[in-house]
């Protein structure tokens, strides 16, 4: 998939006319100027994703859940505001509590769903 739009942020700064390849999940290239037969045309600002290094949850739901539906309408929730990087953050709970939540968001980790598991101060004092 092609998408053109009329300008980018890359490494910070406004650019003009740019198409980016896409294949699958994956950006293949980021190119300047315009394409002869993009797939899709953007009147708006490329930019690059949102990386969310503290986030307890999304959408009225919690990376604490015991449901994995749950936990993955989160991700997908801040997927679809933007979010490309995601670290679930897990509040302070006793010890066996915060095992079990860990376990539970292992598999999100293992297929890069999240990039890894934030926990809380007061678990890493005892």
């Amino acid at each position: 998939m092609i998408i053109q739009a009329p300008s980018a942020v890359i490494a910070g700064k406004l650019v003009g006319p740019t198409w980016v390849e896409i294949s699958g999940d994956l950006i293949r290239s980021i190119n300047s100027g315009v394409n002869s037969a993009p797939d899709q045309i953007i009147d708006g600002v490329l930019i690059p994703g949102f990386v969310d290094i503290h986030s307890h949850g999304g959408g009225g739901k919690y990376f604490s859940a015991q449901s994995p539906g749950e936990i993955h309408s989160v991700i997908e929730t801040h997927r679809g505001h933007g979010t490309t990087s995601l670290m679930a953050s897990l509040v302070s709970e006793p010890i066996e509590t915060i095992k079990a939540q860990i376990l539970r968001l292992k598999p999100f980790f293992e297929n890069n769903q999240i990039v890894g598991i934030h926990l809380e101060g007061p678990y890493l004092a005892h």
